[in-house]
């Protein structure tokens, strides 16, 4: 569970004034905010939730925020995200706020880092400072077993747990997702078993999305004339590594939009190394995903993204196999990355090589 920087472990009490999330891990982040929700939801009724950018948001519109009253619900919830330099460009008046802030709302800021200082001791007066950090092997599977247990009503054992550590690692965000996928094959009050969670939730399906997505960014990287090195990898998955060519399709899309959301983060000032932590990019990924994403441009990643979702959309209407529709994806990556960078393809009104102004 999500930490508080005293000792003693916490969640939200029902309705603090002032809640201050932080730490790496999106997954108790999330599930701090939740709880607050809820907490707040069974307190007040109706809860409205107003969320700003920490990066573009001013101290006057915030304030604001929390002192109106709504038209409909009784309470609000008013989020900061990414709010590290906010608080720092109002920290004095954020401890003006935290003397006395209203009674009919909630701030929350969500920061990646927090520094201790005068403003603490006032929040911790009348809400709670949360830390959200990375947990160890023990705490995930205790936290494993007791999510199967409350959430889902099924029994996960700790040779379970320890199993699903093993197969996915100790990202807490996807392990609840599997967690999520195997409740729905087991019943009420049974247990999750091994062989299940080994059909289910192996490793072996995220390795073979890295191999499709490394396929794309060698080739992005390479230069022209890759494409045709691109295709030949694609058979060798789908034929000799029996990787269904549909999956290979979403593998290639989900590489497309982690490029896009790359170069959008590039573009708030983030460094390749934090685009590639955000992006949960570490060693040679992080370093293929930066070489691959110095060639694109917003203009080139966007018709790539155009690109994947036209050719999915195009397999789930029989408009082709998936295996000819990942083909034609990876003929266009000479024209749209070094050719026109301005062109936007259409590749359901002809040939996948061709694109239109």
């Amino acid at each position: 569970m999500a930490r508080q920087t005293s000792p003693s472990t916490q969640t939200p009490n029902s309705c603090p004034r002032i809640l201050v999330v932080y730490g790496p891990e999106d997954a108790l982040r999330r599930e701090a905010m939740g709880q607050l929700q809820n907490a707040a939801t069974e307190a007040h009724g109706a809860v409205d939730i107003i969320r700003f950018e920490g990066a573009t948001c001013g101290l006057a519109e915030i304030l604001d925020e929390l002192r109106s009253f709504g038209l409909l619900q009784q309470f609000k919830i008013v989020v900061v995200d990414d709010a590290d330099r906010f608080v720092t460009a109002h920290r004095a008046a954020l401890e003006r706020y935290a003397q006395k802030p209203v009674d009919h709302g909630t701030l929350v800021l969500r920061c990646n880092r927090w520094h201790k200082s005068n403003l603490d001791k006032l929040i911790q007066k009348v809400g709670q400072i949360i830390k959200c950090e990375s947990l160890k092997r023990p705490a995930i599977k205790t936290r494993l077993q007791k999510i199967a247990s409350e959430r889902y009503n099924r029994r996960l054992d700790a040779n379970g747990s320890d199993l699903m550590i093993d197969l996915l690692g100790t990202d807490l965000g996807r392990l609840d997702t599997e967690l999520a996928k195997l409740a729905l094959l087991v019943d009420d009050d049974q247990r999750i078993e091994i062989d299940l969670i080994r059909q289910t939730a192996g490793r072996a399906c995220n390795d073979q999305a890295w191999v499709v997505g490394e396929t794309l960014l060698d080739a992005i990287a390479s230069g022209p004339a890759s494409a045709g090195r691109a295709i030949e990898k694609i058979h060798e998955l789908v034929k000799v590594a029996r990787q269904a060519d549909i999956l290979v399709a979403y593998f290639l899309a989900d590489t497309v939009r982690n490029l896009n959301l790359g170069l959008m983060m590039k573009r708030q000032g983030l460094s390749d190394r934090q685009v590639a932590s955000r992006l949960k990019l570490w060693g040679p990924r992080q370093f293929k995903f930066s070489r691959a994403l110095a060639k694109l441009s917003d203009a080139s990643a966007a018709n790539l993204l155009n690109r994947a979702i036209s050719y999915d959309a195009r397999a789930k209407r029989g408009m082709g196999r998936s295996i000819t529709n990942n083909e034609c994806f990876c003929a266009a990556l000479d024209d749209v990355i070094f050719g026109s960078r301005q062109r936007i393809s259409r590749p359901w009104m002809g040939s996948a090589n061709k694109s239109s102004p």
